[in-house]
């Protein structure tokens, strides 16, 4: 989706303008309607977009229903779903916005309170009062979340977490919850007062990630099928996270430096955590920093290639010359690579290969001259494949045994294996032949030779004369073994290869 991006030529207020993008969120759950509204979004944009604008966009999709099309295959391999969302730390992040970054915190929210009460008897009696307080409140921000911006529940939600934080003001979580209200509840909305408590939230997050958590502090943290990095430190990610949201409500309050400076802290925290990387990118466009954003940017869409369409839909960066240059780059880099690897392989592959088919799908990408197809077409030829061809090797009694081999290995590898299948098998033939041939001579010489002195030694002799004529007995010797070579190595020419 569209990320957020502040009109500066228009009469309403940023908060205005702010509201208006939270009220027109609508709550998607699954692949396609993500895929959807992005490729409608950009079909606008192309509407609207200037010559150089619109090139981008066909130089990193394509014909757009292509371009979605490997989008929506890339989210399917990758089993992403707004249900299994664990924060911003998503694969799927690049293709949802700041509104929708709400449902990853419902989703976040729910995995909390699934479970929880079986572990409050865990926990100190002083701080069972708290822990109800903020059960409740994420309660009730799921259900406001769920309602949209104007919901009755935010007040819900509000009471509680204000009760939690007179108990302990120091709690990350709470702390940030009630940042998120002061973000996206029409009622509370305050960006100030958001930002001072994101950067509350950060603090906090930073004690307890130096200390591995508290006793409580464990019992919060996100469960289930989490990315690495929630696995690793939680508290980390918290941090991160909440360095994000404040560099947000910086750029609402068009402190772009602040915003810069707030988003990069969360990308270095976790260089994993591409969307940092990508509004630290974003707000660096907007600061008119473009050689920078460029430069962020580059390496948020060799980390994640999705996100080159959020750049696309991106007001603060698509209007810069240099990002239009990145993504023409990027197009120009990747099908160049595609095509020098595919060159490889086609000459290296065999008429009637079995990886036919994928050298096809792989040609059709790299027709297309896009960046995502591009991509594709790299994916196909770096990806391992368990593609059957056989391997020779010499066996007993001079035979040859065959071994049918399917191991996982790179298109390149197979092709070329493939090709030297029925090579390999005629250079054992060959070698085998060679062998018995030069066995069988060696031994032809010595049983000729053994032959050629007994015949000399009689013709070099009289019956009353047993002297030895020397030059007879030489002569019939060579004779003889040079009849036993040849006859020992056309013997070995005939010598059975057949396969065992």
């Amino acid at each position: 989706m569209a990320s957020f991006y502040i009109d500066r030529h228009s009469s309403e207020s940023v908060n205005s303008q702010w509201i208006k993008h939270l009220q027109t969120n609508a709550y998607i759950r699954d692949i396609d309607n993500i895929i959807s509204q992005n490729r409608n979004e950009l079909q606008s944009t192309i509407q609207n977009a200037f010559s150089e604008q619109t090139k981008a966009i066909y130089q990193v999709c394509g014909a757009l229903n292509d371009g979605f099309a490997e989008v929506s295959s890339h989210l399917k391999n990758i089993n992403s779903n707004i249900s299994e969302l664990r924060g911003e730390i998503s694969e799927m992040a690049a293709m949802l916005d700041w509104r929708l970054s709400m449902l990853i915190e419902e989703q976040r929210l729910t995995n909390q309170l699934l479970g929880h009460i079986a572990q409050i008897l865990r926990i100190p009696d002083s701080q069972k009062q708290r822990v109800y307080y903020i059960e409740q409140g994420l309660k009730y921000l799921k259900n406001a979340y769920l309602e949209g911006i104007s919901s009755p529940f935010f007040i819900d939600a509000m009471e509680g977490f204000i009760e939690a934080e007179k108990i302990e003001k120091k709690d990350y979580i709470t702390l940030n919850r009630i940042g998120q209200i002061y973000l996206y509840s029409q009622k509370y909305l305050n960006i100030p007062l958001a930002q001072e408590y994101f950067l509350k939230s950060a603090r906090e997050a930073m004690v307890e990630a130096n200390i591995r958590g508290t006793t409580v502090s464990n019992h919060f943290t996100p469960s289930g099928n989490l990315p690495l990095i929630y696995s690793q430190n939680p508290f980390t990610a918290a941090q991160a996270e909440a360095y994000l949201y404040a560099s947000r409500t910086c750029y609402l309050q068009q402190k772009y430096s602040e915003a810069i400076e707030l988003a990069g802290k969360a990308y270095r925290l976790i260089p994993e955590f591409v969307e940092a990387g990508f509004e630290q990118a974003k707000y660096l466009a907007a600061n008119n920093q473009e050689s920078e954003a460029a430069q962020v940017l580059e390496t948020v869409i060799n980390k994640d290639r999705l996100f080159s369409i959020k750049t696309l839909n991106d007001k603060d960066l698509v209007s810069k010359s240099q990002i239009l240059k990145l993504l023409e780059r990027l197009q120009q880099s990747v099908n160049s690579i595609a095509n020098k690897k595919l060159q490889e392989c086609t000459n290296s592959m065999c008429s009637n290969s079995k990886a036919s088919s994928i050298i096809n799908e792989i040609q059709n990408n790299i027709s297309k001259n896009s960046f995502l197809a591009g991509m594709k077409a790299l994916d196909l030829l770096n990806a391992n494949y368990s593609l059957s061809y056989l391997l020779y090797s010499k066996g007993e009694y001079k035979g040859i045994n065959q071994r049918v081999i399917s191991n996982p290995q790179k298109l390149l590898d197979f092709v070329k294996a493939e090709t030297y299948s029925p090579r390999q098998l005629e250079n054992l033939r060959q070698e085998i032949i060679q062998e018995k041939s030069t066995e069988n001579a060696y031994i032809g010489i010595l049983m000729g030779g053994i032959g050629g002195i007994i015949i000399g030694f009689f013709r070099g002799c009289t019956v009353n004369d047993f002297s030895m004529d020397w030059g007879t007995l030489f002569l019939a010797a060579v004779v003889c073994a040079g009849l036993g070579a040849l006859i020992g190595y056309i013997s070995g020419q005939i010598t059975d290869t057949s396969i065992k």
